[in-house]
Parts: C-alpha cells; structure tokens; sequence
C-alpha cells in the first residue's frame, strides 16, 4: 500500500484497522488521512488514482471549510464575539480529511449501518 504510514503525524497516510485492548476488539476499517487547507501546499501529495481524486477532494474540502465558517460565525454570533475574531482564529487553523471504510461484519448484532459526514471543528484555540 503505497501510502500506508504508521506516522500519524504525516500529511497524508493511510491506515487498517487496529486492536482496541480496552474493550478486547479489533476494530476493522481502512482509513486514508491527508491535509487539506491550504490546498495548494498539500495537492501534490494527494493520491492521483482515480483521476478524479485530486479535484474531488478540493472541491470537497472547500464545501466542508465554508460549511465550517458558517457554523462558526453562527456561534460566534450567538457569544456576541466579533467578525474579526473568526478570522484571526481561522488564519491559523489548517483542515485534515478522513476517509473511513468499514467493512461489513458478519457477527455484527448491531443492524444496520448508518453512513455519515462528520466534521470535528476544535476550537482549542478560542
């Protein structure tokens, strides 16, 4: 696997399911991570297969940042914070992807599978 890295500190790498010794699980997935913003400082080390992958992921990217703006305007907003402080915070704040594949478990008593888009906003700099 041309990307796997055990370097989680990497801008982009990519990762099979591990052993959860606190609850004596393993848990299967494949997950692909990778910087995203700015963009033009991490698109050439995203993976170029399939063709798409590079200008599907930008485009990706930039939806879930201005998405990420919105919220956070709306929140500051609502703490009566100013315009300029979500822009000095955002200055500084870079954006990571996760892709995450769970493959089906046969012994699973769980149900059905929900598919979800999760964005994590840390806001350990407010």
């Amino acid at each position: 696997m041309k990307l796997y890295s055990p370097d989680h500190t990497s801008p982009i790498w990519s990762a099979t399911g591990f052993k959860d010794n606190t609850q004596n699980v393993f848990v299967s997935k494949e997950y692909l991570v990778f910087h995203c913003h700015p963009p033009e400082e991490y698109v050439d080390l995203w993976p170029t297969n399939p063709s798409s992958f590079r200008a599907c992921s930008s485009e990706y990217s930039e939806a879930a940042r201005r998405a990420e703006i919105t919220l956070l305007e709306a929140i500051f907003e609502g703490l009566d914070m100013e315009r300029e402080s979500t822009d000095q915070i955002l200055d500084k704040h870079g954006q990571k992807v996760s892709m995450n594949y769970y493959p089906p478990c046969e012994k699973s008593n769980l149900g059905p599978t929900l598919e979800c888009v999760i964005i994590l906003i840390p806001l350990c700099c407010v």
